[in-house]
This record gives structure tokens, C-alpha cells and sequence, in this order.
């Protein structure tokens, strides 16, 4: 690889890197704006509880990753999926 393609390969991961949060802080506000206006109309303690919702991906999310470190991901997925069957059966 030659020091130009080296540098574009350099700056195109330090623009992702940057520019990733932001572009997480948009999709939420763009949420946000979608389900206040119109047909919607949401209301300020229902947009709370979908905000709400997210928490659960906040706890779940880094869980599954160390899951994943730890085990692998076929091992992950195979948990997931037994998982699944489970709560057919037991529900």
C-alpha cells in the first residue's frame, strides 16, 4: 500500500469515528421530530417512554458484546436462539 492510499485509508476511519456519535445524535432528535408532528402527535410523556425503551439497549447491548468476546459468536447466537424456544414453550 503506498502513503497516499495509506492516508486516505487514515482519514476516511478518523471521519467514521467522528463523525459516527453525531450522526447517532441525529437519528435520535430526527425521531424525536418525526413523532411529535403530524399524524403522530405524540405527546411529551409518551415520547419519554419510547426514549425509555432504549435503556433496555443501553444495559442488553454491552452485555452481548462481552457474550460475544467470551464465548464467541456462533455460542451467542446458539444462546439466542435457545432462548427463544423457551419462551414459546413456556409462555
Amino acid at each position: 500500500m503506498d502513503a497516499a492510499s495509506r492516508q486516505f485509508t487514515t482519514a476516511c476511519h478518523l471521519r467514521d469515528r467522528i463523525l459516527h456519535p453525531i450522526r447517532l445524535i441525529a437519528t435520535f432528535t430526527d425521531v424525536n421530530f418525526v413523532l411529535v408532528r403530524q399524524p403522530l402527535l405524540t405527546g411529551p410523556m409518551a415520547l419519554g417512554f419510547v426514549y425509555f425503551v432504549f435503556l433496555a439497549s443501553v444495559v442488553t447491548t454491552p452485555l452481548a458484546g462481552s457474550t460475544a468476546v467470551r464465548l464467541g459468536t456462533g455460542a451467542t447466537l446458539w444462546t439466542r436462539s435457545a432462548s427463544r424456544r423457551l419462551d414459546r414453550h413456556c409462555c
